[in-house]
C-alpha cells in the first residue's frame, strides 16, 4: 500500500467499494425528474498532464451552454491565512513526536536532498499535505493550470458563476479526521520506497484508466493495496469520499433545479453506488454517459 495512500490524495480520493457504474466515461447529463434545464457532470482529475485534456466530442460545447460552473473547491472562496492555520496538526502534534528518531533524520535528509528544505519547517503540517511536496514531483506538468482550474478560468471567461460544492474547512477537516500517526507513517514509508528506487505506478495506472474513462478500473487499481489495517480503511472512505459525496450532491441539486449545470469534481466520487452518479439518480434524476 505505502505510497498508493498518498498517491490516493492526490487523485482526490479514490473511491474503495466496488463500483455500479459500468459506462466507461467521464462525462455524464443530468436530466429529467422535473428538470427544466440539462445539466452535467464531468469527471476531472487535479492534474496538469496534457492527457486530462483530451476531451470527447460535446464536452467543451456543454460546457460553453451551462450558466453555471460548480467545482469541488471554488479558490476565490479561499482565505489563504485562515486555510494556513487549518493545515496545522492540533494539539501542538508533530512529525517528530509521531516517529521514530531515526525515521525523522530519514525523513530531515530526504527533504534536504530532494526539495532543498529542512523537515523541520513542516514539522507541525498535516502529514498528508506534507507528502504531496514530495509525490507531486511525478507528475507531468505540460499544461498550466490543472484540469479543474482550466475549467474555471474558461468558466470567468465566458462570465458564467462559478460555485464551489465544498469549503476548504471542510476538505481539511477531512484530512484531519485521519490519526496523525497513521499519516506521517505514510509519509515515511512513500518517501523510503523512492529513496529506495521502488517503481511505484500506481498514478500512471490512474491516469490510464482515467483517459479510458474507466471508473471501475480506478476502484480495482486502488483496491489492489488496501490497507491493512480494515478499520482504518473504512474511516478513510468515510471521511475522504461518502461523507464528501452527499455533500456535492446536496449542493448540486439546487443548482440544476433552477439553472444549467457543469459540475466537474473528481473522478473517483462518480462511480460506486455512494457515488454521485447513482446518489443522483437515487434523487430521480437521469444521469446517462454521454
Amino acid at each position: 500500500m505505502k505510497s498508493t495512500f498518498i498517491s490516493s490524495i492526490l487523485f482526490l480520493f479514490p473511491y474503495l467499494l466496488l463500483a455500479q457504474t459500468t459506462e466507461k466515461s467521464l462525462f455524464w447529463e443530468i436530466s429529467g425528474n422535473g428538470l427544466k434545464d440539462t445539466s452535467y457532470l464531468y469527471g476531472t482529475m487535479h492534474a496538469k498532464d496534457k492527457r486530462v485534456f483530451d476531451f470527447k466530442e460535446g464536452v467543451l460545447n456543454s460546457f460553453d451552454k451551462c450558466d453555471i460552473y460548480a467545482m469541488e473547491l471554488n479558490p476565490d472562496s479561499v482565505n489563504q491565512m485562515a486555510i494556513m492555520n487549518l493545515m496545522w496538526m492540533k494539539g501542538d502534534v508533530s512529525i517528530k513526536e509521531l516517529l521514530s528518531k531515526k525515521e525523522y533524520n530519514f525523513l530531515d535528509q530526504y527533504f534536504k536532498d530532494s526539495i532543498g528544505q529542512p523537515i523541520f519547517l513542516f514539522n507541525r503540517m498535516l502529514p498528508i499535505m506534507t507528502s504531496q511536496l514530495i509525490l507531486s514531483q511525478d507528475l507531468k506538468e505540460d499544461m498550466e493550470l490543472a484540469l479543474d482550474m482550466h475549467f474555471a478560468a474558461l468558466a470567468k471567461d465566458q462570465n458564467k458563476q462559478v460555485v464551489g460544492l465544498e469549503k476548504m474547512e471542510e476538505q481539511i477537516a477531512a484530512l484531519d479526521g485521519i490519526p496523525y500517526k497513521f499519516q506521517a507513517k505514510m509519509l515515511y514509508e512513500s518517501v523510503l520506497d523512492k529513496s529506495k528506487g521502488v517503481k511505484d505506478n500506481t498514478m500512471e495506472d490512474m491516469m490510464s484508466a482515467y483517459v479510458e474513462g474507466d471508473l471501475e478500473q480506478l476502484l480495482l487499481i486502488t483496491n489492489e493495496e488496501n490497507m491493512e489495517d480494515e478499520k482504518m480503511q473504512e474511516l478513510f472512505n468515510q471521511l475522504m469520499l461518502l461523507n464528501r459525496n452527499k455533500v456535492m450532491v446536496e449542493r448540486a441539486v439546487p443548482l440544476i433545479e433552477n439553472s444549467s449545470a457543469f459540475i466537474a469534481v473528481g473522478a473517483a466520487h462518480l462511480g460506486g453506488k455512494d457515488g454521485v452518479i447513482q446518489l443522483l439518480r437515487n434523487r430521480g434524476y437521469s444521469v446517462v454517459a454521454r
